[in-house]
């Protein structure tokens, strides 16, 4: 009986993150995308991630979308595809956390533009600080940059 109240809390739980994901407020809607990714990742999440805009207003939630995006689900076309098309994205945090998502998921093979936001990360990390939305996560967006460029063996 315990595991069953603690299956359907957590199904119940991933489901009420999931629809925050949309909420107006971009730091619900940011902390929202943040938090899915500690659920199993099922279609209906993983899609709500994914679909997440990045137009403006949405973009601290989309680029929180990315990087949760980056720890789930190895292999799966349709999540790369969409964050190597978020890679030409308007806001340079979108763009930025699709390329951290995409080394956290090819390693190295990593499209040309990925590692071209990454190293523009690292040579900018300044003004990127002092330009780019915050994400609520726990180190700023050229730090991401710095992680994803160690993981796949630069060094930043």
């Amino acid at each position: 009986m315990t595991d069953d109240v603690t299956h359907n809390g957590n199904t119940a739980s991933a489901t009420i993150n999931a629809a925050w994901t949309h909420d107006p407020d971009p730091l619900i809607a940011a902390r929202a995308a943040e938090l899915l990714v500690r659920f199993p990742a099922t279609r209906p999440r993983l899609s709500r991630l994914m679909g997440i805009p990045e137009a403006e207003g949405h973009e601290m939630a989309r680029a929180s979308a990315n990087l949760s995006l980056g720890h789930l689900t190895p292999g799966e076309p349709a999540i790369d595809n969409r964050l190597t098309a978020l890679l030409a994205a308007r806001a340079r945090g979108v763009r930025l956390t699709a390329a951290v998502a995409l080394a956290l998921r090819l390693g190295d093979r990593l499209p040309d533009a990925a590692l071209r936001r990454l190293a523009e990360a690292r040579d900018h990390a300044e003004e990127i600080n002092a330009t780019a939305f915050p994400i609520p996560r726990n180190r700023p967006l050229p730090g991401f940059a710095a992680s994803a460029l160690y993981r796949i063996g630069l060094s930043p």
